[in-house]
């Protein structure tokens, strides 16, 4: 298990609403694999655009990429308000070259520092 106690509590009560209006909840389990895997099969070295929504599993989606080898221009991140999170995320790619994000809504979008602004 890799969920904080605050998502796991959200799943269990999302599973109870869920059984509460008729849904049919089932636990299953996958196997999954780091991004960084998935880049290296792929021989994915430069990105344009990188897109993270992993309800709430972002920073460590993040903390899983080798920007030594893997050239990412702009990355948009879905956030849930959660500030420390936020900071981490923030610090994590501002040590990897990227420049403090702009917001829009619920997502941050963060560009390398050697890019250019976003807008």
């Amino acid at each position: 298990e890799t969920f904080t106690p605050e998502h796991a509590q959200k799943i269990e009560s999302n599973r109870k609403g869920g059984m509460r209006t008729g849904w049919q909840v089932t636990d299953l389990r996958l196997h999954t694999w780091r991004l960084q895997s998935v880049l290296d099969a792929y021989h994915a070295r430069h990105i344009d655009l990188l897109l993270v929504s992993v309800e709430g599993h972002e920073l460590q989606v993040l903390q899983s990429l080798d920007f030594s080898i893997t050239d990412i221009k702009v990355i948009q991140v879905q956030i849930h308000d959660d500030q420390e999170t936020i900071g981490d995320i923030s610090r994590l790619l501002y040590k990897a070259g990227y420049r403090y994000p702009n917001r829009i809504g619920s997502f941050l979008y963060y560009s390398r520092k050697d890019f250019g602004t976003l807008w």
